[in-house]
């Protein structure tokens, strides 16, 4: 049974998907694992080297081969060695003012979930206001942005001055469907 954290059911039962990502041994950034493979940003993942996951009870994820790679939009693909649950499905669409939640590994070590706003929806990328969040949340690149029905929006992407930058999932989607 999933905890009780964001106090909605669907978003707490995905919190799993979101793993840390390691590179060489070294912890990089986030995750997000879905039926297609694990996403996170491609600058996380730039390094060439030994991909691996870990989830917030610490289960060791086996990762294998990148799989896809849109350097120009910041993302990559890369593919899960085994079965692993929670799998985080794709939001159909977004919309300005829906509430979602932003799930990562900041440098802290400790999972970080934040409640937010899209502020505005672009070509590609959702802007989220950053209030209330840790000053320094770094680590966090290649996390999951939920809607409040617990399905990934967007993976996160960057703070540009005090907003959150999102990858919206019509790019992961056309990812997908260019392999």
């Amino acid at each position: 049974m999933a905890e009780n954290i964001t106090g909605l059911p669907a978003v707490d039962a995905m919190l799993d998907s979101v793993v840390r990502v390691w590179v060489n041994g070294r912890r990089i950034g986030s995750g997000v694992v879905t039926p297609f493979g694990l996403f996170t940003c491609e600058h996380v993942i730039s390094d060439i080297g030994v991909y691996r996951a870990t989830s917030c009870s610490h289960k060791e994820i086996k990762l294998g081969d990148k799989v896809a790679i849109d350097v120009s939009k910041d993302l990559a693909l890369l593919s899960i060695e085994e079965n692993y649950s929670p799998q985080a499905n794709l939001a159909p669409g977004l919309i300005a003012g829906a509430i979602v939640f932003l799930v990562g590994y900041p440098r802290s070590g400790r999972r970080l979930v934040a409640r937010t706003k899209i502020e505005t929806v672009g070509r590609g990328l959702i802007v989220c206001n950053d209030d209330g969040l840790p000053n320094d949340i770094s680590g966090t690149s290649g996390g999951a942005i939920f809607d409040e029905h617990g399905e990934l929006c967007a993976i996160f992407h960057a703070i540009l001055g005090r907003d959150l930058h999102g990858i919206r999932t019509n790019h992961i989607k056309n990812l997908v469907n260019n392999m």
